[in-house]
């Protein structure tokens, strides 16, 4: 006999109702930051960050784990007296205490508002803080009291005791002194007339300032007689080390870092794709640390011959974040800084991109294939999952702004002056489109190898059918700089930019409308995940689930988001000034007892084309899973 095929269609609903529950989605710290000092008690050190971090090691620096402050303000000045005991200052007059290791911290009421950009403690007891507008306050009792003491109306940007009674302070262009515990303080002459940053001592005799315009001066008589050294640089130094009376370290802006050995003459070494050190400490003559933008944590072992990064150092400017897949991400800066996550954000690397200025996009058409767009018109392309980069000649006469990779082939940038130019060959060539404006743009997306949209200032916004052949103007209703633009299909789109300024089309852009964001501040980068979920970050921060209204959302930085990038609704990345990383994620939902319907059958089979699936889900806001099984059975 002939066999008959028969398909049974089974479904089974499982509801994710009473028993459910919710879990928070948050955004948390992943990365860099602007690292201001940093202390070693032993094996135990401490790094203080701009938005109320202390990190913390519990071994030499291998590996660091967050403290909580209990503050979002910037901390400054560290002092440890051992393992155990230290103090921290920061912003708004803080002041902060522990007594175990930094597992928990006390506020301190300091009776100031003022940053406290320093702190010192001689013992358990005696310390010492100062920081904006001269501030300056004392404690004897290990900072229960703190007395006002009155020195200079200058800021106080360090303290540094050799001993209970020896003690000096840069404040602003001054250095101040005192012999007996800080009862009198008198003013020393700055040779420079520069801002002083750093000052430190090996003795009561021999020591060392530095700051602003590389300056750098030497006394051996207590600061007597100060005189100016030759640095070799004319970049700010913000770190100094001084480790005797012969031998001191000092680091500064775009990597530089300097040694003497003979008290005098000082050489260099250039960390390269590094920015601003602001924080050096040694604990012994050659095991010594760097901090500063970007997260950036060096150690050396040899007395600064060599560093080597401990925590990988993104910038202090990151300006764009990409998903090239639901677990990779990518993420480019000034400097030449490129980083990369291969698990959504959690952990970073920085590859070598053999540039050092700005790169200002990065866009990867696959797992190998990938391009930035870099100052003036600088094209870097990669072949190897980013390992290596190779540079590409654009024509562009400016910067490039954006990047957009279709293929492995097939690429556009935009920049300033209306710039736009195509690659269909991996960048073999690169061919200037016409866009039909010398406005600068700032951002551009494609859906697919035609269509396309370019946005730039004064309300720019050009849109393609054709690849590129031809560009024409869309109708903008603002006059704002419009900074990103985020389409989700050929229809559906949000810009973002200058004011609070975002617009959405349904229509591919030929009607653009205006939408209340709720916030004045400048939005520069806009992330639209579907058709109802979309996020946009700059100085201020917002988001909407419903396509329209837009309600302000916490991600938890000030200083300028500058990058945004979402790969579901689930998990994004932010990036800002001061090379911080934040990573969101969502903890979605965690079913107690989820509820099973009874199986659906789909009767007469296979004759009924489709079976209708209803149910009351009592939690809307829930999603339910349908589940589909087929089984196939023979039957003669």
């Amino acid at each position: 006999m002939k066999k008959i095929k028969l398909v049974l269609c089974i479904c089974f609903i499982s509801l994710f109702m009473a028993g459910a529950s919710i879990l928070q989605a948050d955004w948390d710290y992943a990365a860099g930051g602007y690292f201001s000092n940093i202390q070693f008690a032993g094996n135990d050190g401490w790094v203080t960050d701009n938005y109320g971090r202390i990190h913390h090691s519990p071994d030499g620096g291998t590996t660091w784990e967050i403290q909580e402050s209990g503050f979002t303000e910037r901390l400054y000045g560290i002092s440890f007296i051992n393992s155990t005991t230290g103090w921290i200052t920061g912003d708004e007059g803080i002041i902060l205490h522990t007594t175990d290791g930094g597992m928990n911290w006390t506020p301190q009421t300091s009776g100031t508002t003022d940053r406290l950009e320093s702190v010192y403690f001689l013992d358990a007891l005696n310390g010492w803080a100062g920081g904006r507008y001269g501030t300056f306050v004392k404690t004897t009792d290990g900072g229960s009291t703190w007395t006002p003491v009155t020195v200079t109306d200058k800021a106080i940007n360090h303290i540094d005791f050799v001993d209970a009674n020896h003690g000096w302070i840069a404040a602003y262009k001054y250095i101040f002194y005192t012999n007996d515990g800080g009862a009198n303080w008198t003013q020393q002459t700055n040779p420079t007339g520069k801002i002083l940053k750093r000052v430190m001592f090996a003795d009561t005799l021999n020591g060392w300032a530095v700051g602003y315009s590389g300056k750098i001066i030497h006394t051996n008589d207590g600061g007597t007689n100060w005189t100016e050294q030759t640095s070799g640089t004319s970049e700010s130094i913000w770190a100094l080390s001084v480790l005797d009376q012969d031998t001191a370290i000092c680091a500064a802006m775009d990597g530089v870092v300097m040694k003497t050995t003979d008290g005098s003459t000082w050489n260099q070494t250039i960390l390269p794709g590094y920015d601003w050190f602001w924080g050096s400490y040694f604990v012994d003559a050659n095991t010594g640390w760097l901090v500063g933008a970007g997260g950036a944590i060096y150690k050396t072992t040899d007395c600064g011959t060599n560093w080597n990064p401990q925590v990988c150092p993104t910038c202090s400017g990151l300006r764009r974040t990409n998903f090239e897949s639901s677990t990779c991400v990518w993420g480019c800066g000034n400097m030449g800084c490129i980083i990369k996550s291969t698990d959504a954000g959690e952990t970073w690397e920085r590859k070598d991109s053999d540039y050092d200025d700005w790169i200002w996009s990065i866009d990867f058409a696959d797992a190998t294939h990938g391009w930035c767009a870099c100052d003036d018109g600088t094209i870097l392309v990669s072949t190897d999952s980013g390992e290596s980069w190779t540079p590409q000649t654009s024509g562009a006469p400016d910067d490039l702004t954006d990047v957009y990779a279709y293929d492995n082939m097939t690429a556009w940038m935009c920049g300033k002056d209306g710039y736009v130019v195509h690659t269909t060959n991996g960048g073999t060539d690169w061919v200037a489109q016409t866009s039909g404006t010398t406005e600068d743009f700032k951002s551009m997306e494609f859906m697919d190898n035609m269509n396309g949209w370019v946005v730039g200032a004064n309300g720019t916004i050009i849109h393609t059918s054709d690849g590129g052949g031809s560009w024409a103007a869309q109708t903008s209703p603002s006059s704002e700089t419009l900074y990103d633009v985020s389409f989700v299909d050929a229809q559906k789109g949000w810009i973002c930019g200058t004011d609070g300024t975002i617009l959405y089309t349904d229509d591919g852009g030929t009607n653009w409308t205006q939408q209340t964001s709720n916030t004045t501040g400048s939005l520069y980068r806009i992330s639209a995940i579907d058709q109802y979920n979309v996020w946009a970050t700059g100085y201020g921060s917002v988001k909407t689930t419903d396509g329209s209204t837009w309600a302000v959302a916490t991600i938890p930085c000030t200083i300028g988001m500058w990058g945004l990038d979402f790969a579901s609704v689930d998990a994004g990345v932010a990036m800002a000034n001061g090379g911080i990383v934040l990573r969101y994620t969502s903890g979605g939902v965690s079913v107690d007892d989820p509820i099973t319907l009874s199986p659906i059958r789909n009767f007469p089979n296979p004759v009924r084309s489709s079976t209708l699936i209803s149910f009351n889900n009592a939690q809307p806001a829930i999603n339910a899973s349908v589940d589909i099984y087929n089984f196939e059975r023979s039957a003669d």
